[in-house]
């Protein structure tokens, strides 16, 4: 390689060194704004990419004129400083990622973004309990509600003291009313919850333990009775329906057949006078005294 050569590749390397930025790497909360600031602005349009994907080109002026590529991001981009700068609004969980700009001379700068959640809800709960007659043992454990924070660190403060992580284990006597404060925190938020009485705690969680989204044994248990008994009142509503359908409104029950079913029915081999029916259709052409003696004669005839 003679030295021309030598000379040509070193000044490429350099006009690449010159034009490339060192990608920035930036932290925003969801539902948040980001801005990221050009620092090459050699040429007077940039296209901004998001995942090697085109989003907008944008030439710069006052105002700017911007082409958008991809129409989801319209709502929520601005362009201040005449063009120099992208603003991205409203973040979602899917603005994550890396962003990159060029300029019309081959400047090229890089952006990483990260979107977490910001901390909601931390719950506190009694894992351990070991009392004896002058002192309790309790192992607490502090837990962030919820997805999307990213790494989430965990730490315990009582009384001056601290402790990392989210256990902690501590020693309860009578005297001992010191609070316990569970703090925790993600790349963009911290949320802290106070423990006034361990013991409390645990009493609460062993009456009532938290929701692990399953049937206890007992609760499935209550669920079958209410379906069995479900059941049984749809057959009898079904039946009394089936029964009104074929006139069987009034029954009559002699105290000579009093094991008898509920609606008479014709079983003999003669033919019936009358269709098989039920015998209040003769019942009721006739007076009390009546209906009960011509149920008496039917019955004879079978």
């Amino acid at each position: 390689m003679d030295a021309l050569q030598c000379l040509l590749l070193t000044l490429l390397l350099l006009h690449q060194a010159m034009c490339s930025s060192v990608g920035a790497e930036v932290t925003r909360a969801a539902g948040r704004s980001v801005t990221f600031h050009l620092q090459n602005l050699n040429g007077n349009t940039v296209v901004w990419s998001f995942q090697h994907d085109v989003i907008v080109t944008v030439t710069f002026g006052s105002p700017p004129k911007a082409v958008f590529f991809d129409d989801k991001y319209k709502p929520r981009l601005a362009f201040p400083k005449n063009g120099s700068a992208l603003t991205i609004s409203q973040l979602r969980m899917g603005d994550a990622g890396t962003y990159t700009a060029k300029t019309t001379t081959g400047a090229k700068n890089t952006f990483t973004l990260h979107v977490y959640r910001e901390l909601v809800v931390l719950m506190v709960t009694c894992t351990v309990q070991n009392c004896s007659a002058d002192s309790c043992h309790y192992t607490l454990r502090c837990t962030a509600l919820g997805s999307g924070y990213g790494n989430v660190s965990y730490g315990w403060s009582l009384g001056g003291l601290w402790s990392e992580g989210p256990t902690v284990v501590l020693e309860e006597s009578p005297l001992d009313k010191l609070p316990l404060t569970c703090m925790a925190q993600n790349p963009v938020s911290s949320r802290n919850t106070t423990v006034v009485s361990p013991a409390a705690l645990c009493a609460e969680n062993t009456t009532h333990p938290p929701s692990t989204g399953t049937y206890s044994s007992k609760q499935a248990g209550i669920v079958a009775a209410a379906v069995t008994g479900a059941g049984v009142l749809l057959a009898v509503v079904i039946f009394l329906i089936y029964c009104k359908s074929k006139g069987w409104k009034n029954f009559h029950f002699p105290a000579v057949e009093a094991t008898n079913p509920v609606c008479f029915w014709k079983t003999s081999a003669k033919p019936p006078r009358r269709s098989q029916e039920c015998s209040h259709e003769v019942t009721e052409a006739r007076g009390s005294l009546g209906r009960d003696k011509s149920w008496q004669e039917t019955t004879g005839d079978m």
